[in-house]
């Protein structure tokens, strides 16, 4: 990839992490995420950060009036090889996607 590199990316049912190689970083624009059981996480690959709760979702159709949909959009979340995104469980599928802004 290289600087304006467009990518989307889907977090399959593994715990899963999206961490650019050394001295890139990625600008994460959307996350969809439609079920309530795995939480995202920001991580240095020791201590991590809740991002999204398990119960948040981004991704839910306007008449379940019992979802907790937030904007998945329009988002500006840096991401790197020091600190990075985990998708932690092993059911939702969850999508991200962005632009590679530096290399």
């Amino acid at each position: 990839m290289a600087i304006g590199d467009s990518f989307a990316v889907n977090m399959g049912t593994a715990t899963t992490s999206r961490q650019p190689a050394s001295g890139v970083f990625e600008e994460v624009s959307s996350i969809a995420k439609d079920s309530t059981t795995d939480r995202m996480r920001l991580t240095d690959g020791s201590t991590t950060s809740q991002f999204f709760s398990n119960g948040l979702t981004t991704q839910n159709v306007e008449s379940n009036t019992n979802s907790t949909r937030e904007d998945a959009y329009d988002m500006k979340l840096t991401i790197g090889n020091g600190i990075f995104l985990l998708k932690d469980g092993t059911t939702d599928r969850t999508r991200i996607s962005g632009v590679q802004t530096d290399a």
